[in-house]
């Protein structure tokens, strides 16, 4: 479980509960782990949604590490912390969902280095984690270089700008999914 323990970091109090990630064997290929799926070797597609992983995400963690990952889904469990900023270095994600994962604070700008996405999901509830506030600084700003992105939902997201003037960027691809 040392692999994952470096990705994702919780108080010693507070240890992160895992379920279907206590089936990853360390002894094995981590490319033959359930939720992750690799090319060549490395992994490019990490499905963590609905782990039940409580803990924080931060700069420091080894997942910013897998530079070939083009798939990222963290939806559904509660990190207790804001979006890192290092979020921005996977440059070949097409795919970044972190939507009802308990994520606060502003979306950091990094996310518009990512020029692949294709999708990108910041939803959340606020009756799901009462005191999630996620907050978008400056929507055109975050989406301007994104010039693949063809979904981005934001429902539950608090854009300073709202979503005026977004589509102005990718006026034939963009679709606004509430």
């Amino acid at each position: 479980m040392s692999w994952l323990s470096a990705i994702f970091i919780a108080p010693v109090e507070e240890q992160p509960t895992f379920l279907q990630l206590l089936n990853w064997n360390e002894s094995s290929e981590c490319c033959s782990w359930e939720g992750v799926a690799c090319e060549e070797g490395r992994v490019t597609h990490l499905d963590l949604s609905d782990e039940g992983i409580y803990g924080r995400l931060d700069n420091s963690s080894t997942l910013f590490n897998l530079q070939h990952l083009k798939s990222l889904d963290l939806s559904y469990n509660y990190f207790y912390s804001t979006i890192p900023s290092r979020i921005g270095n996977l440059t070949n994600l097409s795919l970044l969902n972190l939507s009802f994962a308990g994520f606060r604070g502003e979306v950091p700008v990094s996310i518009s280095r990512l020029r692949s996405l294709v999708t990108l999901d910041l939803s959340f509830s606020a009756t799901w984690v009462a005191e999630t506030n996620l907050v978008i600084p400056n929507l055109k700003m975050l989406v301007q270089n994104l010039s693949k992105l063809q979904e981005l939902r934001l429902d539950g997201s608090k854009s300073q700008q709202g979503a005026g003037g977004v589509t102005h960027y990718h006026p034939h691809c963009l679709t606004f999914v509430s």
